[in-house]
């Protein structure tokens, strides 16, 4: 398989950052994303993400020490939800089976879960209330607890 290896530089006028960041593209559309020093915007607004571990984009290096932000634009704007999953989470599809047998879905347009691993961002873009059709989940990787993912982190 042929891989693609894409640098974007830009500024972003509507958040007024300078960001940075390195995508991997395996050919099939699921991109490795990777920030650069300092404060980076993680943009999946524009091109979604897929909804399964072999169709989701991945983060490798998100760092909420260093700023670091994911833009997801789901309708009516971002209403967050977290939890620290078991040891049962371990893809995207068994984070949102987590996330819908605990509810999340039903105050959250934006849910984060914690895995064993990695953490899991499911974002019901079209808010109504479950995780389905249009919908898309982000995987950051070797990310693997709340306390460093929270609501500040999505925009």
């Amino acid at each position: 398989m042929e891989r693609k290896l894409l640098c974007v530089s830009a500024f972003t006028q509507e958040y007024g950052i300078y960001r940075t960041f390195t995508s991997v593209n395996t050919g099939s559309g699921i991109d490795t994303l990777y920030g650069g020093l300092g404060a980076d915007t993680f943009d999946l607004s524009v091109s979604p993400s897929g909804q399964t571990q072999v169709t989701a984009d991945h983060i490798a290096d998100f760092s909420d020490a260093q700023g670091d932000r994911v833009h997801v634009a789901p309708s009516g704007g971002v209403t967050y939800a977290e939890s620290q999953g078991d040891a049962s989470v371990v893809s995207v599809e068994t984070a949102i089976s987590w996330a819908t047998s605990h509810n999340l879905f039903s105050s959250a347009n934006t849910v984060f879960v914690a895995g064993v691993t990695d953490g899991y961002l499911l974002v019901d873009a079209n808010s109504n209330n479950a995780f389905g059709s249009g919908d898309f989940a982000i995987v950051l990787d070797h990310l693997n607890s709340t306390t460093l993912f929270g609501p500040s982190d999505v925009i």
